[in-house]
């Protein structure tokens, strides 16, 4: 039976984050039981929210503290040794996990970097580096990254292009075209070295919450029964655009009063903007069930300044939720622009453009009843799960099922 290591920075409420749930659930239903996931900081109640779903299918680590590491026996070659002291610490501290399990497969989530190379430090057979988002040099030119992360990102280019030197075999995933094709370029790859693999959705897992259950969500939330519901479901942060999302959701209700809008998450700016929503007449419940918020919502609202794919694209279109989204990143490939989803550029009137977008569905009863259909449909014929396990397994090398 092979061993199979998922390395990620955390397991906080956030897509990537489902998108590992979903996938280590789905090996293990397909035979591949020896699976653990190393979590680089496990320090907050926020970084845990996963840690009890993901321990029913897979050993969860936590990469060592510095103190845990005095009796290190790991082998740093000396250019390793050259690195800043910090860097080395956080690339030592996942090998030295690594080498307690000796995997056959490593599967790096997002950018961490230190796990990759903690791999190489200790041989591990395969490498399967998967990336989730634009590269850091558009996070730059988007001004979510500030300058002074720039010696950072600098770095971590020279880190990449150390590890592709160190190691030639490794396979790079990326999760949509246009996320593989800002990589391939930041790090002056062959765009065809990158594959994509976009993510997957359980159908069966995500029935829609029937009429009576749909009533009582309103009802707890002191939603009127008349109103139509428009949802966002995002990490309150600089790159999901809170208070953009605020903001459309105030001139939303000036033009048309009977709607609610909700925004379900949390993140560093929730209670900064909490005054502002309340002046707004947008509810911030916090953290909530995606399956359940979306099974009442009408609408759903996206205003992220950059996104990789985004998960929640999926989940929405599949319970039939039209989606009114920036258009940004990987979110063109996500959706069915203009029938699904209505997909809104960058621009100097963005939030009177994304208004006019929302107000748009919910003053056209059946363009929703037909959006739902073809999002429920798009979402069903190209981001299955079993499509995505396949393609997985294949990149780790293995069968569709353990043998």
């Amino acid at each position: 039976m092979p061993k199979i290591v998922h390395c990620v920075f955390g397991l906080g409420c956030g897509g990537a984050e489902r998108l590992l749930l979903t996938t280590v659930e789905g090996l293990h239903k397909r035979g591949y039981v020896d699976q653990h996931v190393l979590v680089a900081d496990l320090s907050t109640p926020a970084m845990r929210h996963y840690v009890e779903a993901i321990s029913q299918y897979a050993t969860v680590y936590e990469a060592p503290s510095q103190a845990d590491l005095k009796d290190c026996s790991i082998h740093v070659p000396p250019l390793l040794r050259l690195l800043p002291r910090r860097i080395l610490f956080n690339i030592v501290r996942h090998a030295v996990v690594l080498q307690k399990i000796a995997p056959d497969i490593v599967h790096v989530w997002s950018d961490n970097i230190y796990a990759a190379l903690g791999a190489c430090l200790v041989r591990t057979p395969r490498i399967v580096l998967a990336w989730q988002n634009m590269a850091l040099n558009v996070w730059h030119k988007l001004n979510i990254l500030p300058r002074k992360a720039l010696p950072r990102t600098y770095l971590w280019r020279a880190l990449y292009a150390l590890l592709f030197r160190w190691r030639k075999d490794i396979t790079c995933l990326n999760v949509s075209r246009a996320a593989a094709d800002s990589y391939a370029q930041w790090l002056h790859l062959d765009s065809r070295s990158i594959n994509v693999l976009y993510p997957g959705i359980g159908v069966a897992q995500w029935p829609r919450c029937d009429a009576a259950e749909v009533a009582e969500l309103k009802n707890s939330l002191h939603i009127a029964s008349d109103h139509a519901v428009v949802i966002g479901l995002m990490r309150f942060d600089a790159t999901k655009r809170p208070e953009l999302w605020i903001e459309v959701a105030k001139r939303t209700r000036e033009q048309f009063p009977n709607v609610t809008f909700v925004a379900f998450g949390d993140g560093p700016l929730r209670e900064a903007l909490t005054p502002l929503a309340a002046r707004a007449g947008v509810l911030l419940p916090g953290v909530g069930n995606a399956r359940n918020a979306l099974s009442m919502a009408d609408i759903m609202l996206h205003t992220a300044k950059t996104e990789g794919f985004g998960v929640v694209y999926l989940e929405a279109q599949l319970l039939g939720v039209p989606l009114v989204s920036t258009n940004t990143g990987g979110a063109s490939e996500a959706v069915v622009d203009g029938e699904s989803a209505l997909l809104v550029a960058e621009s100097s009137n963005l939030a009177d453009d994304l208004t006019a977008a929302t107000l748009r569905i919910l003053r056209d009863e059946a363009w929703r009843k037909r959006a739902a259909l073809r999002g429920a449909a798009f979402v069903k014929e190209r981001f299955s799960l079993e499509n995505m396990l396949d393609h997985t397994l294949g990149f780790y090398g293995l069968p569709p099922f353990a043998r």
